[in-house]
């Protein structure tokens, strides 16, 4: 049995209709208005609680009972932070009505599967304004939906960035940006602030938008190449969101186009609007880059298409001037010169001859990595990525590779540089050279590029 909550109206007649666990009930809403279903020409069962007087809500008047609503955030919490009613003057179970927020639609998407079960419950927020209550009441929804949302609840702390204009001179460079805190499209948190994630590229993207649809072929293209510094983080905020034009929703729109890196849903300022992430940093134009230090302090900002290779020089002259860095940070790779172990390995030894920085490598996660790899015996070299001039991307722990790497690659950091002696148990075994594969015990180096989260 489904939680108490509001769903769908199963009838179709309204947009929402309140389940209290057992029955529908009368309490509806449709274009932002709530009200009672009168009794006749509701699902509910006799005896449901519509059908009894309660105060301040007439429940068989015929006349909607209007409650406007202030806000409409949404959030997930846990079974045992939920609340009861806050107000013993209200039937049970506030009626929600749906704002229309300017700019924004409410998707409620069906996400349970066989595979997983969900073990939080999404959660509307909502402020009652009929006079009967001034606090804030928290109505459950259903947990075989969640909300698909194009406009997430965006927190700006600090001083906005001044409006980008295209000249040589950017007044913002070198001023501190504002931290932006929301969420994706599900309502995962997302924040961009470089001071927690180190130096980072925002890019401000429109589904209408032409040039932007131009642009992220070229942003893929970036990221596959294996150019993108290893302690660069790239986000991108959907904004300007408008229903009624091109690609629309945008989180399809970002899926259908491959795109893999961290999205955050702008709070929406009204149809096909900057959004208030994209005010908070100065945007005029889409698509909009902002390139932000390890202190958060401004490095760069661009307007507009822009090639890869002005692209690559964009980065690399932002983050040269990013005095934050630590030592540590990756040079450009060059192929490494490999010495052998004077015993062939019996079990895995991963050895850092590089630190690398930020979050270690997991299962299922893409892994993108220059690499060498030579046989121990003779010291031969017999594979090497940097020579074919492109790096691999492969997947860890799904057996793509020989276990001396999915085991090995686990924990190490993007940026860094690492030595791999592998035993032949753990590699193509003593026999593979018949199979034209490399025999024995192998050691390679491997450069780790980008990790993409599985």
């Amino acid at each position: 049995m489904a939680a108490a909550g509001w769903y769908p109206d199963p009838t179709g007649r309204f947009e929402f209709r309140y389940f209290d666990g057992a029955d529908w009930t009368g309490s509806v809403s449709r274009a932002g208005e709530q009200f009672v279903d009168p009794p006749t020409a509701g699902p509910a069962s006799p005896g449901a609680p519509w059908q009894s007087q309660s105060a301040g809500l007439p429940h068989n008047s015929g006349q909607p009972q209007h409650a406007r609503q202030s806000a409409i955030p949404f959030s997930k919490m846990s079974s045992d932070e939920r609340t009861g009613s806050r107000s013993t003057g209200l039937i049970v179970g506030l009626v929600v009505g749906v704002v229309a927020l300017a700019g924004a639609v409410f998707l409620v998407t069906n996400s349970s599967s066989d595979e997983e079960e969900r073990s939080s419950t999404n959660t509307l927020t909502v402020t009652d304004s009929t006079g009967l209550d001034d606090e804030v009441s928290e109505v459950t929804v259903s947990p075989e939906f969640v909300v698909d949302a194009d406009s997430q609840p965006v927190t700006v702390q600090g001083t906005p960035l001044p409006p980008f204009d295209s000249s040589d001179n950017d007044a913002a460079v070198g001023q501190q940006a504002p931290t932006i805190t929301g969420a994706g499209f599900d309502g995962t948190p997302v924040t961009i602030d470089g001071r927690q994630t180190g130096p980072v590229m925002v890019v401000f993207l429109a589904h209408w938008c032409p040039h932007c649809n131009a642009e992220i072929p070229r942003l893929l293209e970036w990221k596959a190449s294996g150019l993108v510094p290893a302690q660069l983080q790239v986000i991108a905020v959907a904004t300007a969101v408008s229903p009624a034009s091109p690609n629309y929703p945008p989180a399809q729109w970002l899926d259908d186009r491959g795109w893999s890196w961290p999205v955050m849903a702008d709070e929406s300022d009204g149809d096909g609007a900057a959004g208030l992430a994209a005010q908070a940093f100065g945007a005029t134009g889409w698509p909009y880059f902002v390139i932000l230090g390890s202190d958060n302090q401004v490095l760069a900002r661009h307007s507009g298409e822009i090639e890869v290779d002005d692209l690559q020089v964009l980065v690399e002259n932002a983050l040269a001037g990013d005095n934050t860095l630590p030592s540590s940070s990756p040079a450009p790779a060059e192929k490494p010169s490999v010495s052998v172990p004077a015993v062939p390995p019996t079990d895995l030894v991963v050895t850092p001859l590089r630190a690398g920085s930020g979050p270690g490598i997991e299962v299922g996660d893409e892994v993108t990595v220059h690499y060498v790899g030579v046989t121990v015996s003779d010291g031969e070299e017999f594979d090497s990525s940097y020579d074919r001039g492109e790096p691999a991307t492969f997947t860890i722990g799904v057996g793509q590779l020989i276990e001396g790497w999915d085991v090995g690659l686990l924990g190490l950091q993007a940026g860094g540089r690492y030595q791999l002696d592998i035993p032949s148990s753990m590699a193509y075994g003593d026999d593979a050279a018949a199979q034209g594969r490399p025999a024995g015990a192998l050691t390679f180096i491997v450069d780790i590029i980008a990790i993409t989260p599985g």
